[in-house]
């Protein structure tokens, strides 16, 4: 009979040898007037409305649906792709960051903030 800890270990090295991985859709929190969604090596389906988004984690793929005005990008190796109003504010802290946006409509250029390393911004 095997242990739990060798059913782990064999389920792991399955895993890594046939290359299966899993994904999970994070569920935002409100955090002191924010919309925040946590979480690693998740895919991220959400939606901009009033309140402005904090995306939190490393090695993320998020595609954010709605009028997004302000969207701040924590962690590393996150691939965010977003709609964004004129004038809209998108600032992302950390590094290896790539955020693809595009206009949802005519007016002023949004203000994309770089205060990490090695970030990427795309205009699609």
């Amino acid at each position: 009979m095997r242990s739990a800890g060798s059913w782990l270990l064999l389920a792991a090295l399955t895993a890594g040898v046939t290359g299966c991985s899993f994904e999970m859709a994070a569920t935002p929190a409100m955090r002191n007037g924010w919309m925040v969604y946590t979480g690693d090596a998740t895919t991220v389906q959400g939606t901009c409305g009033v309140l402005p988004i904090q995306l939190d984690g490393s090695h993320t793929s998020t595609r954010l649906s709605g009028h997004c005005r302000r969207v701040v990008v924590t962690g590393n190796h996150n691939d965010v792709t977003l709609g964004l109003e004129p004038g809209a504010r998108i600032e992302v802290v950390g590094t290896h960051n790539d955020i693809w946006w595009y206009p949802l409509h005519a007016g002023p250029l949004p203000r994309l903030i770089d205060r990490g390393s090695d970030n990427a911004f795309h205009l699609t």
